[in-house]
């Protein structure tokens, strides 16, 4: 039985060539769970393949679902709370 290497944060983390990359999402890559390896020759095989490039546009125009934390935090939140009109008129 194999036991999987975990990954760390610094491998997900693009590397230097990544910047211009459209599939570069700041702290990961959209296409590859190490992208350090990808980049072991000369460039990445994902940056010139049309097909990973339309996954992922496809991958954007789908609607956002926030979790129920997220929808909550946005809610009660007292620094996006907006004041009744009421609160706004000086007494």
């Amino acid at each position: 039985m194999t036991v999987a290497k975990r990954i760390t944060p610094r491998e997900r983390k693009p590397v230097r060539g990544c910047c211009h990359c459209p599939l570069n999402m700041g702290n990961t890559c959209w296409a590859f769970l190490r992208p350090r390896e990808r980049w072991s020759d000369t460039a990445c095989p994902a940056v010139d393949s049309p097909e990973i490039l339309t996954r992922f546009a496809d991958w954007r125009k789908l609607p956002v679902v926030k979790s129920r934390k997220e929808l909550r935090r946005e809610r009660y939140s007292p620094c996006r709370r907006k004041l009744p009109p009421a609160h706004l008129e000086k007494r």
